[in-house]
């Protein structure tokens, strides 16, 4: 294993966010399942396989990632998740990488060659056409070690940063802070727990769920009020292996239309770290190069030209696609434009950008155009 580090100074504007989720070129919108709540313990029991299906993950599951640990030997080990949150970057545990307590000395973009990560991992195998990509630099957080001090939220993350790009295929998640109003609302969790092979005497342990396997738990986020940090509690508690998992919401339950949002990390068992509007905008100004990307999306695979009609005016242009649930307009530097709907029709001004590109989405596709204003 080979380590180096450099410590430097990153700043970002508090309560910032990232440029926006993107959905990828693959084909696929499947969603997240929302099934009813248990009433009662044992809520680890909400935590299922996400897919049993050995087709390949749709969008947004195959966001999630496995961190693996390749030793001497070749051999890979599931460590820890994570989520895509831009083409070459991962978000995850700081925890998972270094251990603070067993470390003198501060590592910010601390490098290893030894860790992988897997997208859309799943029943034993990884996505199609893809393999482990290896890490090539990680940024902690300089407050995550006890000899720094001085701040007093939560700091458990780390920014990974890929050899190869996977976010513009797969997709990825926006980072942002979260927020008073998320207390009891629901939430998703995707991640790879590492679990005995089988369940001891009198413990509550579900045994079809295997570390080869993406796992997912849906649930009311709890919220402990006696300080800044471990105060957030999702329902579900945490296996090992699932720390680093994105804490996950959208503007509808399943995730089906607008941006995948992450708000946090799997901290301990009990808890998450809760990214609050200081590492938010760390984050943010970190992943200030993360763009939507334009050109060459369209012609990919699940993104076609076909089936969106769109009309110049002069000033604005009209859009309409048959069967679509949502449309999404981003500039040429990923930044996403307001649209305005007036029933099947929608309107969107693209002021100040010549050449936009539209999305329209409906249940389990989606369809692209890039417009160009005359």
């Amino acid at each position: 294993m080979k380590e180096t580090s450099a410590e430097s100074v990153v700043q970002g504007r508090a309560g910032d966010t990232t440029a926006g989720s993107w959905t990828g070129s693959l084909p696929g919108i499947g969603g997240l399942p929302t099934p009813a709540v248990a009433e009662n313990p044992p809520y680890i029991l909400m935590r299922r396989p996400l897919s049993k299906d050995p087709s390949p993950l749709s969008w947004p599951a195959r966001t999630a990632v496995r961190l693996d640990l390749k030793i001497y030997t070749g051999a890979m080990y599931p460590r820890c998740s994570g989520i895509l949150v831009g083409p070459k970057r991962v978000l995850t545990a700081a925890h998972c990488l270094v251990s603070p307590t067993s470390i003198s000395s501060i590592h910010e973009q601390w490098v290893s060659d030894s860790f992988f990560v897997r997208p859309g991992f799943n029943l034993g195998r990884d996505y199609p056409g893809t393999e482990p990509v290896r890490v090539v630099k990680s940024t902690i957080s300089k407050s995550v070690f006890p000899i720094s001090g001085g701040y007093n939220g939560d700091n458990d993350w780390a920014l990974l940063e890929l050899e190869s790009d996977l976010g513009t295929s797969m997709g990825w998640a926006q980072v942002a802070p979260m927020e008073a109003s998320r207390e009891d609302r629901m939430i998703h969790m995707m991640g790879y727990p590492v679990i005995p092979s089988a369940c001891r005497t009198g413990q509550v342990c579900d045994t079809v769920s295997r570390k080869d396997t993406l796992c997912h738990s849906w649930g009311p986020l709890g919220r402990n009020h006696f300080g800044p940090i471990q105060d957030w509690v999702p329902l579900v508690p945490a296996w090992q292996g699932e720390s680093g998992s994105g804490i996950l919401d959208c503007p509808d339950d399943a995730c089906v239309r607008g941006p995948l949002r992450t708000r946090g990390t799997r901290w301990t068992l009990e808890a998450i770290n809760a990214f609050d509007s200081t590492m938010s905008g760390v984050l943010a100004k970190l992943l200030e190069g993360v763009k939507v990307p334009l050109s060459g999306v369209v012609a990919q695979g699940g993104l076609g030209v076909s089936g969106i009609d769109a009309r110049w005016d002069g000033r604005t242009w009209e859009l309409r696609c048959e069967g679509a649930a949502s449309f999404d307009a981003f500039r040429p530097d990923g930044a996403r434009m307001e649209i305005a709907s007036e029933g099947p029709v929608v309107r969107l001004s693209p002021v100040g950008a010549r050449m936009v590109l539209v999305v329209a989405r409906g249940p389990g596709w989606s369809r692209g155009r890039t417009l160009v204003a005359p």
